[in-house]
Parts: structure tokens; sequence; C-alpha cells
């Protein structure tokens, strides 16, 4: 088995270039289509090597894993052994890419079948991360396996390729007992009575480690030994707090823990980090079903104080059954938590939500497009380069039968929950108008007939779209806590600028931050100035202000905002009364413009290129009113280093002499 040179480990210390989340894990949404299809979901596997982990959400179909090492397909909800070649040129996953894989015309493993809705998750081989070995068995009383992971692994998942009716063994370093092992094709609890199957090695100083596989001669299930001579095996590891990742190598990516649920099933993990996938399994409960949680299927967080999930969805690798609703977990900006079984101990892989890389340009980060209504089912948008929305923003632009509508959708809450920013209205759960796509790259309007002004035939729209990304933007859910006060944390790796937050629970105005107005004001979306209020703090992990944290106990969101080089800024300017270049650094010009005055009363006002920042009539709306779409004014210009606002102090009032604002531009 070949080594990756030490020089050449992206999580090395002393590494040629860092490594992120992003570079060795996809959970990738895809809709078969029966013929040839590319998944491109930046993952190298051509040259790097993994697993790719698929699994129909729609249908009841079996959980596929194939691998560029043992190029075969395993099914995990069964004993069977290789079900065929895989990355050889033939049907179903026909060939590893450098960013992605390629799938072939529909065949036994279904992983391509026209009109189902598919998972595909993909894990690639990196150091401190995830490795994969195959060996055949020797019939010894023991044999020990090399591996590179790079660390100690925190689990690892066996399988036997050469013949059926075999389990996948499992060891995980959280298991009660040494040697103890769960199976993956099972339901049962974990077990010794298959002790000694699998006992960890160590790692040396060059990286190399190994593992210990063992013929058990006592054991009553002959099926469980993992080297019986000639047979041949495929080994799947996973590290455990390794670190490794990110600018300076030392961040953790993946995490192999466990937990205990109180008397009520309520738990709670921190990770440190907000993770995007998770699989879990209880070990002291015979008949608990492994869970596989991902934020790209529905993952959201706590949504209010009485229910505890929206639409948390759920695969499990021992069955075949199709994806259904879970009534538990919810994710946290530092873990993840929920209720299970009460008095129940899990065992879980956990692995960070990326991306973890800063964004060099706005078009990965930012896409605005504008559409007219059809009042159709399951309208699908196109949103790339982005891959995927986090937050979606719709604004109504002529309404003929009501008001113009201004609503958030983000996945972080849940793709069904709305807020409106011309109110106080709690979030909304019971217009099931918009959810994200089966589609990685697109948003459904209308999945259930009703449409909450967001597909209505006669209006137009235009739809902001968010990735969030280090530096540019990130969102937080969070409980209040107005007396206690507490730091918030949040991943956007520098101190915000803007802070936009709602309570969610229960009706509340919109709290707007900014040190940029001074640290003890804010502003809201309503015509206001802005107005005095509790100190806060802002600091590249955490933020602390009381009154976006009050009521107590109440659910929040806060939408946080940066300056990142040639993608956003947020800046403020004094007006000059005429005509004034707002320069952003930006190389291309700003695709997106909100301006809010601060020094006195005044609309917030958007400015879009899907709509025209031209030199000429500009369309504009504002966030705090039910004004349909200005279109006769000209009050900004494009200029290549941001934008360039006009004056008109009756009809867009944006750079009036000596006013002050505030503004977030997007390149």
């Amino acid at each position: 088995m070949s080594l990756t040179p030490k020089l050449l480990q992206q999580g090395a210390a002393g590494s040629a270039r860092p490594v992120y989340i992003e570079d060795v894990f996809s959970a990738f949404l895809y809709t078969g289509n029966g013929t040839t299809k590319n998944i491109t979901n930046g993952i190298d596997l051509s040259t790097k090597g993994g697993l790719v982990w698929t699994k129909s959400r729609s249908n009841a179909q079996n959980n596929y894993l194939a691998d560029t090492v043992a190029s075969q397909y395993l099914i995990s909800n069964t004993t069977s052994g290789s079900q065929g070649s895989a990355f050889q040129g033939s049907n179903d996953i026909t060939s590893a890419t450098t960013t992605g894989y390629t799938l072939g015309p529909n065949s036994s493993t279904v992983v391509n079948s026209s009109g189902q809705t598919q998972v595909s998750w993909t894990f690639r081989k990196q150091r401190k991360f995830f490795d994969i070995v195959t060996y055949t068995g020797n019939g010894a009383t023991y044999q020990d396996v090399t591996h590179s992971l790079g660390s100690t692994p925190g689990c690892i998942m066996v399988k036997c390729t050469s013949t059926g009716s075999t389990n996948w063994m499992v060891v995980h370093r959280s298991l009660a007992v040494v040697n103890q092992n769960l199976i993956l094709n099972s339901t049962a609890s974990a077990s010794t009575v298959n002790s000694e199957t699998i006992t960890w090695g160590s790692v040396d100083g060059s990286y190399n480690g190994f593992f210990r596989v063992l013929n058990s001669l006592g054991s009553s299930d002959p099926n469980n030994y993992l080297n019986v001579n000639g047979n041949t095996y495929v080994a799947y590891l996973f590290a455990h707090n390794a670190g490794g990742f990110g600018p300076s190598a030392s961040d953790n990516v993946i995490t192999c823990g466990s937990f205990t649920t109180d008397g009520s099933g309520n738990f709670s993990v921190n990770l440190g980090y907000e993770p995007q996938w998770v699989l879990a399994k209880a070990t002291n409960e015979a008949g608990s079903d492994w869970y596989v949680w991902d934020t790209m299927r529905g993952w959201p967080a706590r949504n209010s104080t009485s229910v505890n999930y929206v639409n948390s969805r759920y695969l499990s690798p021992n069955t075949s059954t199709a994806e259904a609703d879970f009534g538990g977990p919810y994710v946290t900006n530092t873990g993840f938590g929920g209720v299970l079984v009460s008095s129940i101990t899990y065992i879980y892989i956990a692995i960070r939500r990326g991306p973890m890389k800063v964004p060099t340009t706005g078009t990965s980060v930012f896409v605005a497009e504008t559409y007219n209504g059809t009042n159709t089912l399951n309208r699908e948008f196109d949103v790339s380069p982005l891959q995927y929305s986090d937050l979606s923003w719709f604004i109504s632009r002529n309404y003929p039968t009501a008001p113009v509508s201004i609503s958030f959708v983000d996945r972080l809450r849940g793709s069904l929950a709305k807020l409106w920013t011309g109110g106080t209205s709690n979030e909304s759960t019971s217009q099931a108008s918009v959810s994200f796509s089966n589609k990685m790259e697109a948003i459904v309007i209308g999945t259930t007939g009703n449409f909450s002004g967001l597909n209505e035939t006669g209006t137009s729209f235009v739809m902001y779209n968010l990735k969030r990304a280090p530096g540019f933007f990130d969102e937080v859910c969070y409980t209040g806590n107005y007396a206690g006060n507490p730091q918030i944390p949040h991943n956007l790796t520098v101190a915000p600028e803007l802070i936009i937050a709602k309570v969610r629970s229960t009706t509340g105005a919109w709290y707007i931050n900014s040190p940029l107005i001074g640290t003890n004001f804010q502003l809201a979306f309503n015509a206001s100035a802005k107005s005095a209020g509790s100190t806060y703090t802002l600091t590249s992990t955490y933020f602390q202000n009381p009154d976006i944290n009050y009521p107590t106990g109440e659910t929040f969101v806060a939408y946080l905002f940066a300056t990142c080089a040639g993608v956003s800024k947020v800046g403020s300017y004094t007006g000059n009364g005429s005509s004034q270049t707002i320069d952003c650094g930006f190389a291309s010009g700003a695709r997106f413009v909100l301006i809010k005055r601060t020094d006195s009363s005044g609309d917030w006002y958007t400015f879009d290129t899907a709509r025209g920042i031209v030199s000429g009539n500009d369309p504009f709306l504002k966030l705090n009113t039910t004004d349909a779409e200005a279109t006769a004014y000209d009050a900004v210009d494009p200029a290549n280093s941001g934008f360039i606002v006009n004056n008109d102090a009756t009809n867009f009032p944006i750079n009036v002499a000596s006013a002050t604002y505030i503004f977030l531009a997007i390149a």
C-alpha cells in the first residue's frame, strides 16, 4: 500500500498548502436521470481516492458504498459481499474525476434511477480525516493491518468483500468495553460476543499506523471473523479530533464521540464546531437503527421552545427504507442536540460544516435573479455557481392582490420556516411554500400548493441567494437569555460588522447592530433613525448583546456580515448632496447594495444588477415598506470600485448633504 509523503499531506505542519473540509467531504443531492450524469461536488477522487456512499431518498433502495481502492460496490444494510466493480468504466459509477465522479446508465445499484432523488456522501482519503485499506486474511490468530490515516482511528468499519453472509463490523473509541463491536447492517446493541475482532494500533512519527484484526477461536459466530485465510476485506477508517485542517493545520473537522440522554431523552453535544453530517447509533438499546442526519437534506436548528425540530430528515445505513422525518435532533452552532430515547448511550461520527475557505469572488457566495410568478408547483431555480443556497431572500416587486412581500427562508432554520422584514411577526411554518430542492443547484417553490405570495401569477420577484462562508456571511440560531447576556458563538471567523437579528418563536422587532453606528445603538426594519440600546460586543468568535437575547427562553436567528476583500463591504459614508463614488475595493463593481440612513429617518433601499445598476434609472425596493418597486429614478450608478450614489431628497434620499449612511455591498 502506497503512503503519501509527509510533505504532501495538506494537513501536516509545514505542508505546501492547507486543506479544508470542503476538499475532502461532500453531501450532494441529485435526481437520477437513467443516463450519463456528472456529479460535480468539488472532491478530487481521481488523484486522491475515496468513498462514495449513495442512498435513494425517495425510494426504498439499498445503501451503496463504492470506493476507489477496493473498486467494488458494497451494501451497508446487508451481509452480501461485493456487488460488482465500481469506477471501472461500467454502469453506475463509471469513473472518478478531479471534481467528483461520473454516473453511467442505471444498473443493479440504482444510484442513477430516473426520477429518484438521491444523496451521495463523498469521503476523500486524507490524513487526519479518512482512509481506506484493503487486506487479505491469513488465517492466523491475528494480523496487523497498516494504514496512513495519520492519527489513531476514532472508528473503523470492516467488511469482507469476497464472500457473503458476513457482517459489517464496527469498532468505535467510545464503546464502553474494550473490543466491543457494533454491526452496521444490524439494529443490535454493542456486543462482546465477537471480542477481540479489532484492536487499535499506534501511529509512529512518520504517520504510519496499524490496527489488529483477530480470529477469536472461541467466537460463536464465525461470520464475524475478520482474518479468514484467503478472504479479502476493506476497512474504512475515520479520524477523531486530529487537527490538520484550516490555514494553521490545527482545526478539527471530524469527531468520534458519544453522549447519553437524560431521563427525558434530552442531550447536547459540544463539538467546538457546527456539524453538517452525523452518523449515530444507540449502543445499549437493542432494535435501534443507525441514523444519518445532514444539513443538505434538512437538519435544522431548534425552532421554538416547544418544538425541537423542523423537518429533520434521516436515513438508516442498516435499512433500505426511504428518507423520513425524525422528531428529535437539531443542529447548533457548536454541535448538536435534541431529544431521543431516554437514558440511552449513543456513539457518533460528526463532520464539520463547510466551507472553511475565505471566498475570493462574490459570485461564489451570492446570486441574484428575477422571475415572474406562474402559480405552478415544484418550480426550480438555478442558483449556480453557488451549488446551493443557505439563505434565500424573496421580494415581490409588484404584487397585484396584496402588499409587497419580503421573506427570508434558510437551511439552518428549516427550509419551510419564513420570516418577514416588514413587521414583528414570529416565524411561520404553517405554509410550506418554499423548500430547498432535491437538486443541489436549485430551490423549489410551491411544494404543497400554498404559495404564500412567492410564485403568484402576474407578480414579478427578485430573489437573493447567499452562501455562508468565513469572512463574508454567517448565520446563528440560539435561545435568548436576557439576564445572563451570554456570549453567542459564531463561525464568521472575523468580527461581524453588521448583525441582523430577529426573535423567531414569538413576535418582536428586528434588531440591527453595527459598530459603524456605535456599539450602543441599533437600527430596525422601519423608517426610524438609529436608537440607543444596550452596549454590545462583537468579536471574531462571539457576539454579546442583551437586546437580542430578549425575551429569555425564546429562539432567535442572527445574520452576520463582514467586509471580505473583493467580495463584500460593510461601510458608511456621509452624504454630499449631489453624487459621489463609494469605494468598496471591488474590481468589477457591486452587484448588490443595501443602504440605510442612520442619523435620521430613512428607508432601507436595495439595488442589484439583476434588476439593473446602470447609468440611468435604477429599480429599487424598500425593505421596510409594502411599496412596489420604483423604476423612474437614477438613484445609483455603476463604478468598478463599488457604486455611485446620487440624491433626490424626495424620492431616494440616499446622499443628502451631511447625512450619515450605512451600507452592505456585494461584488
